[in-house]
C-alpha cells in the first residue's frame, strides 16, 4: 500500500512539475510572439527608449536560457537569409526561440499524454491518434530547414517571373515621357507575387525614393530582386538610355535563369514519368515470368 502511495505522490509531482514547465513556456512563447507583432513599431522619447532598452535585456536573457547562438555566428547568418528569402520579416532569434519552445512544448505534451495512458491504464484510439498527430507535428517543427529551402526556391522563381515582366514592360516605355514611378504604376497589374511590395514602393516613393526601393528590397529578400532594386535605384538618379541598356542585360539574365528552372522541373517530370513507367513492367514481371523463374529453380533443385 506505502508503495502505491509512494509511485501516486511521485507522478501527482511529475505531473504538476510537467504543467508548471509547459505554463512557463508558453509564457516565453507569447512573450516572443509579441516581441514579433511589434517589432516594427518605432519608439519615441526618452520613456519609450529605455523601454525598448528593457524589452531588448529581457529578450538576451530568454534567448541565453534559450541557449541560443549569437546573432554574428555563421550559423545565425545562413538562418536569417533563409528566413528573408522566405519572405518572413521576423528576426533569426525570434524564430528559433518560438521553435525551440514549440518542440519543448509539445515534447512535455506527449509526456502528459503518456504519463495518462499510464496512469489510468486504458488505451484510447483517440488519444493515440492525437499522440501520433503530435510526434508528427514535433519532427516536421524540428526538420523545418529543408521545407523552408524548397518554399524559398519556389518564391524565388515566382519572383524571377515577375520581375522580368515588369522589367520587359518597363523597357517597353523605353523613350516615354513618363517618370519613373508613373511606368512602375502602370506596371503593377502586370506583377503576381511581388505586386504587395510593388504596391508599397508606388505609395512610399514620393515621401523618400530611396527608403522605398531600400524597404522594397529587404521585403523581396532574394538576389534577384536585390538586382532590379539597384537597377530602379540607377534609373532613378540616372533616367537616360544607358541604364535602359543595363536594365536589357538585367532582363536577358532573368530569361535564362527561368529557361534554366524550366528545364529542371523538365527533368524532375521525365525522372518521375520513368520511375512511373516502370511500375506496370515490375507488375508484369510479377505476375507472368516470376512463376516461370520460380518453377525452373524448384526444376534445377529436383535434378541436384
Amino acid at each position: 500500500m506505502s508503495a502505491l502511495t509512494t509511485q501516486s505522490v511521485f507522478f501527482s509531482g511529475l505531473n504538476w512539475l510537467t504543467q508548471g514547465i509547459l505554463f512557463l513556456f508558453i509564457f516565453i512563447a507569447i512573450y516572443y510572439c509579441s516581441q514579433a507583432l511589434f517589432n516594427k513599431r518605432r519608439s519615441k522619447g526618452m520613456y519609450s527608449s529605455a523601454l525598448s532598452y528593457q524589452h531588448q535585456r529581457w529578450f538576451r536573457r530568454f534567448n541565453k536560457l534559450l541557449l541560443l547562438p549569437a546573432s554574428t555566428t555563421r550559423l545565425m547568418r545562413e538562418r536569417q537569409q533563409l528566413l528573408t528569402g522566405c519572405g518572413f520579416p521576423w528576426k533569426v532569434e525570434t524564430y528559433l526561440a518560438l521553435k525551440r519552445i514549440l518542440i519543448v512544448t509539445l515534447f512535455l505534451v506527449l509526456i502528459g499524454l503518456f504519463y495518462l495512458e499510464r496512469l489510468y491504464g486504458s488505451y484510447s484510439f483517440n488519444l493515440r491518434v492525437i499522440e501520433i498527430l503530435l510526434l508528427a507535428i514535433l519532427i516536421l517543427i524540428m526538420l523545418d530547414k529543408p521545407f523552408l529551402e524548397s518554399y524559398m526556391h519556389h518564391r524565388r522563381q515566382k519572383i524571377i517571373s515577375d520581375v522580368y515582366i515588369v522589367s520587359r514592360q518597363l523597357l517597353y516605355y523605353t523613350g516615354s515621357t513618363m517618370n519613373l514611378h508613373t511606368k512602375l504604376v502602370r506596371c503593377l497589374p502586370y506583377a503576381n507575387s511581388i505586386r504587395n511590395e510593388l504596391y508599397m514602393l508606388t505609395n512610399e516613393w514620393y515621401h523618400n525614393a530611396a527608403y522605398a526601393i531600400g524597404r522594397f528590397k529587404q521585403h523581396i529578400g532574394t538576389e534577384e530582386g536585390y538586382s532590379f532594386a539597384e537597377t530602379l535605384n540607377s534609373l532613378r538618379q540616372h533616367e537616360n538610355e544607358q541604364y535602359y541598356e543595363l536594365l536589357r542585360q538585367r532582363v536577358l539574365d532573368y530569361k535564362e535563369k527561368l529557361e534554366l528552372s524550366k528545364e529542371g522541373r523538365r527533368e524532375t517530370v521525365s525522372y518521375l514519368l520513368f520511375i512511373m513507367a516502370g511500375i506496370p513492367i515490375l507488375f508484369t514481371f510479377r505476375l507472368f515470368i516470376y512463376p516461370w523463374v520460380a518453377e525452373g529453380q524448384k526444376l534445377f533443385e529436383s535434378l541436384g
